[in-house]
């Protein structure tokens, strides 16, 4: 069952949710063991709530790299019932407009994308 992460300033009306508790500890050390992530993240939520305004659900995983098991990255999902292209088209407006200017400060810890429903 999903829980409600706890991020400290989303979107009005918007909710993260990490797939389990146990889940949602292993994003929080994740997060304190990269400084400044927080924050960027927060930032990059409210922007993907821009480009999917209609959509009030959010996902966050930790994944790890199946060929290098020490990289762990957050994936940060918008859940939307948009076609595929339409939420393709969105994405790569994001992507444009906030995702590449923070690249360096998210570097490889971070990727957005869209979970269709």
């Amino acid at each position: 069952m999903s829980t409600v992460f706890d991020f400290p300033r989303v979107p009005p009306g918007v909710q993260v949710h990490a797939d389990t508790a146990d889940a949602s500890r292993q994003i929080t050390a994740f997060l304190a063991k990269h400084p400044g992530l927080l924050e960027a993240l927060t930032e990059g939520l409210w922007h993907l709530h821009q480009a999917f305004p209609e959509s009030d659900r959010f996902t966050i995983a930790l994944e790890a790299d199946r060929e290098s098991p020490d990289w762990e990255y957050a994936v940060v999902c918008v859940q939307t019932v948009l076609p595929v292209p339409a939420a393709h088209d969105r994405l790569d407006a994001f992507t444009r407009t906030w995702l590449l200017e923070h690249t360096a400060q998210l570097g490889d810890t971070v990727l957005f994308d869209v979970e269709y429903t």
